[in-house]
């Protein structure tokens, strides 16, 4: 049921403009020299958006993790105690620690993207649904940018149609989308007046 409403909440998303396909060629442009890429290490669909991610911009220096985006979200620790890696995920060699390190090793990466997906199973053992992947996700941008003023952050979200039960969705394969903390209110807006069909599908 997460994964049916999960489809359809991102067909709305993108009706509303919330998110849309990565503008690829200034992204190309100005960013040639690279990207450090916080992503989930599912073996099943990492190649799907690195390969679409590198498409775009070929140099990604990756931390990969079970969750991507999502462990960068400080909060989860306190909301699932049950899972330690959640306490040390975000400042960890694959979080801030991480990030500092590249910004210092590698020349010219000032651009730091962060990706989750959907779905993804890391996020459904949170029993997280797709509003708290966002939501995760957005806040990890806000953590980067206030932890290094000087960085860019895309927040990129990744979504697996072929999951879907449609067969219009499946035909569109495996998609990226960007979304942006500027939009964090409309986004509260539009999961709250939308919060019946959440409750129905946990």
């Amino acid at each position: 049921m997460l994964k049916k409403a999960g489809f359809k909440l991102t067909h709305e998303l993108i009706a509303e403009g919330l998110l849309s396909e990565i503008d690829r060629e200034p992204l190309k442009a100005k960013y040639e020299a690279g990207t450090i890429f916080i992503a989930c290490s599912d073996c099943d669909r990492f190649k799907h958006y690195f390969d679409d991610l590198t498409s775009v911009i070929p140099r990604a220096h990756t931390h990969a993790l079970n969750g991507g985006a999502i462990l960068m979200d400080a909060d989860l620790a306190d909301a699932h105690p049950e899972h330690p890696v959640l306490r040390s995920a975000h400042e960890s060699l694959f979080g801030l620690t991480g990030i500092e390190g590249d910004l210092g090793l590698k020349d010219g990466l000032h651009l730091v993207s962060l990706l989750s997906h959907f779905p993804c199973g890391m996020a459904a053992v949170l029993k997280m649904d797709l509003r708290e992947v966002v939501r995760s996700t957005l806040k990890a941008k806000r953590l980067i940018k206030e932890r290094f003023p000087s960085a860019n952050v895309l927040a990129l979200l990744s979504i697996d149609w072929r999951e879907s039960v449609l067969e219009e969705d499946q035909a569109l394969g495996v998609r990226t989308y960007g979304m942006t903390l500027k939009d964090w209110e409309r986004f509260e807006a539009f999961f709250a007046e939308r919060q019946a069909l959440l409750q129905e599908a946990a």
